[in-house]
């Protein structure tokens, strides 16, 4: 039997079923009020009922080896029939299966009927092929909503063909043309076209600037259009962008993308809006920005700082970073640096060779015994955990005694002399 889904409606309300036709060996799940899955089953006999599924039969873990248990779960029916994946009275697909366990163990009643109806439903009729008028009212309301009182005997019976219903979307652009393009609100069908005489078939009308008398033609229905374009020249100029440069809500996209915001290198066509007339940019868009990079570096520990590596671009970028002239194989993590004024720079490149480059310098020095440290601006300083804000410090170490000192997260180890 063949069965359409436009064709299946959602306004005829029904228990939760499962319908088997062993005229065609096709079964129809209906839950929800509607057909929720179509399916093939097998069935040994001729089999005839209606009944509700009552026990959902689940092998015991324990083997019983003088009582022949089955060794598969299963649904039993009222009936003592049951219904599962292989080896019982109805075998259905394990999809199927599944979905009437679950609705038999959230206390769904489920109502199979299983029965021969051997009717079928095509798109523009119905054929009945042995004419029981009880049959007819339990299968074919499933289905259809059809006068059954019309069926009186075996035959085809016409089916009213649905009303597609259809809008129409007719652009225009000043210079370039425009089309007309049907939105269906219930399926598609075939249209006949016919622009300034010529005929043709397609889902859509396209025009050049001028006028032009437009026809559509479906399913013997008739639409006609007038549509009037401004022919304009010398719209068409070439533009330089930059990636990630945003532009206003007047640029089309032929190419069907978001141009509100630049995010692809390249050669594109735009359509800009303007007041009485559409101009035809072809834009080139380019990459020469360098990657925002940002390099931090603090301090953790006496000659142990913490690494990291921000980097911003709208392509594809790499990033470098070297310690005193040598390549470090991380971009982030912790650094151990031996007592000396050391040098890091951070280099990021993108795709179209624009590099960005930040250099610090860290002191990780010591102090003689006595001396000065003098800044332009008052700065943090921690000697033996007591803290000073001070423009300058002054220190003097007695012999055998050290100390450290750590002004603004740099620290310093003061000689033993």
């Amino acid at each position: 039997m063949k069965i359409f889904p436009f064709l299946l409606i959602a306004s005829l309300y029904f228990s939760q079923q499962l319908l088997l036709n062993t005229y065609d060996k096709t079964g129809y799940l209906f839950y929800d009020d509607r057909v929720q899955a179509i399916f093939n089953f097998q069935v040994s006999n001729q089999i005839s009922f209606t009944d509700y599924i009552i026990e959902h039969y689940i092998p015991p873990k324990v083997s019983v080896e003088y009582i022949p248990l089955p060794k598969r779960e299963f649904l039993i029916l009222n009936c003592g029939k049951t219904i599962g994946t292989m080896m019982t009275d109805i075998v259905i697909p394990q999809s199927i299966y599944e979905k009437l366990v679950e609705l038999f163990n959230s206390n769904v009643p489920v109502l199979v009927t299983i029965d021969r109806y051997p009717i079928e439903i095509y798109p523009d009729h119905i054929l009945v092929l042995e004419f029981d008028s009880e049959k007819i009212k339990e299968f074919l309301p499933h289905f259809v909503n059809y006068d059954l009182s019309k069926i009186t005997r075996p035959g085809k019976y016409p089916l009213k063909a649905p009303d597609l219903g259809v809008d129409w979307i007719v652009t225009s652009y000043p210079g370039f043309g425009g089309a007309i393009i049907p939105i269906f609100k219930n399926g598609t069908d075939k249209i006949e076209w016919t622009v300034d005489g010529i005929n043709h078939s397609g889902i859509c009308a396209v025009f050049s600037t001028g006028e032009h008398s437009i026809n559509a033609q479906i399913a013997g229905k008739l639409y006609n259009f007038n549509v009037s374009v401004l022919d304009q020249r010398d719209f068409s100029i070439e533009k330089n962008f930059e990636i990630g440069d945003r532009l206003d809500e007047n640029f089309i996209s032929l190419s069907g993308f978001d141009c509100s915001t630049l995010t692809a290198v390249g050669k594109f066509v735009f359509l800009q809006m303007q007041a009485g007339q559409l101009k035809l940019i072809k834009a080139t868009v380019t990459d020469s920005t360098s990657p925002l990079l940002e390099l931090h570096i603090s301090p953790k520990a006496p000659g142990i700082f913490e690494l990291s590596t921000f980097v911003q671009d709208m392509t594809a970028y790499t990033v470098n970073v070297f310690l005193d002239g040598q390549k470090l194989e991380i971009t982030k993590g912790i650094l151990t640096l031996t007592k000396a004024n050391h040098t890091i720079v951070a280099i990021a490149e993108d795709s179209f060779s624009n590099k960005s480059y930040v250099i610090k310098q860290i002191s990780n020095t010591d102090l003689a015994k006595d001396g000065i440290l003098v800044e332009r601006e008052e700065v943090h300083f921690d000697v033996l955990g007591f803290n000073f804000i001070s423009p300058y410090i002054k220190w003097w170490l007695a012999k055998d005694v050290s100390a450290e000192v750590v002004k603004d997260g740099q620290r310093y180890e003061i000689e033993i002399h």
